[in-house]
């Protein structure tokens, strides 16, 4: 991933995390409950790649996912504890296309979703069914 992530974190309070391009442009920002963590490259259980970081807040839980995508940066919620990141589809250039996630079902079997990046909209709605 091209570009850097700033953290900044307060004790009893939110932390920040901050996408920035190569050329120091914002790419995208948003709060987390206690100090950001950072895990890249993706922990993934399937496949293996991505330009993509997921955070996760003082609760280990992930909170958001930091993708590089072929129309710039995303910062997207993820607000169901019980998921993970499967998957991970990129171009040939390294930025992330697709995410596949899961989560148990009640019946005890893993149901997969996976949500094109292709625009914020359609990966909020997305990730927001899993």
């Amino acid at each position: 991933m091209l570009g850097q992530a700033r953290m900044t974190c307060a004790a009893n309070d939110l932390g920040r995390l901050s996408l920035f391009d190569r050329y120091g442009g914002e790419l995208g920002s948003a709060a987390v409950e206690g100090c950001p963590r950072l895990f890249s490259p993706l922990p993934l259980d399937d496949a293996a790649g991505g330009a993509a970081l997921i955070v996760a807040g003082d609760d280990q839980a992930i909170s958001l996912l930091v993708a590089l995508t072929p129309s710039g940066g995303m910062v997207l919620p993820v607000d169901n504890p019980g998921v993970v990141v499967r998957a991970a589809e990129t171009d040939g250039e390294g930025r992330v296309l697709s995410i596949t996630f899961a989560r148990k079902a009640p019946q005890g079997e893993e149901v997969r979703t996976t949500c094109r990046l292709t625009d914020v909209a359609a990966a909020l709605a997305c990730i927001d069914g899993v």
